[in-house]
């Protein structure tokens, strides 16, 4: 990589790559990977899970705002 830290990293939600990226790349933003929301949400979400409509929205979330402006506009 050139000497340089990558801009992002992605992973799942393992607490010691966590550690080890906030320790060792400082410039770095640590992300979580959309697999890993998309199959630990429903454990997260209880009721919400049923509403066809909440369900729907999440995931224009979450597939469809590929840069944070666009997010942020959606919200």
């Amino acid at each position: 990589m050139g000497n340089h830290s990558p801009k992002t990293i992605m992973i799942d939600h393992d607490h010691a790559i966590s550690k080890e990226i906030g320790e060792n790349f400082h410039d770095s933003c640590h992300r979580l990977c959309l697999w890993y929301i998309s199959r630990t949400s429903p454990s997260h979400l209880g009721n919400l899970n049923r509403n066809a409509d909440f369900l729907a929205l999440f995931r224009k979330f979450m597939q469809g705002c590929e840069f944070e402006i666009k997010f942020e506009k959606t919200w």
